[in-house]
């Protein structure tokens, strides 16, 4: 089973500045999240797989820390058009539905990233995701 979780501790192109920090907190809602699901074999596979591939998770998980409903962290984003965004995303977890998640993303002072976000909403949405992808802007006629 390939996840979040699994692209946090195994993918590099994820360590950047704050990682730790994050990598914890997730790896805390992880543990709650398999805490609602004892024995089930594919928490347990993950579990083994990251304890034995990652320092890390091999580090921190028994720590045994657990996250509640709400989690803060602090996520650094580089767009193509606007560069370098921080933001705050905030996750929360609905007690009526404990899979379901939401979560929210605040612009921080840093960078800039309100203005940065104003610009991108001004945009033409088409002109916007197709840069975002990294395809050609194109325009279409009488739109």
């Amino acid at each position: 089973m390939r996840n979040a979780v699994w692209r946090m501790f195994m993918d590099p192109t994820l360590r950047r500045q704050g990682w730790e920090e994050v990598a914890q907190a997730m790896l805390a809602q992880f543990r709650a999240d398999s805490a609602r699901y004892p024995g089930d074999p594919r928490f347990a596979e993950l579990i083994d797989e990251l304890e034995r591939l990652s320092p890390e998770f091999r580090a921190w998980w028994p720590r045994h820390d657990v996250r509640a409903t709400v989690v803060e962290c602090q996520k650094e984003l580089t767009h193509p058009v606007v560069g370098r965004l921080v933001l705050l995303r905030t996750t929360l977890r609905l007690a009526a539905a404990p899979d379901l998640r939401v979560m929210v993303y605040t612009p921080m002072p840093e960078a800039d990233s309100a203005a940065k976000i104003r610009q991108l909403v001004k945009r033409p949405m088409g002109a916007a995701i197709m840069q975002a992808v990294g395809l050609p802007h194109f325009s279409v006629a009488g739109g």
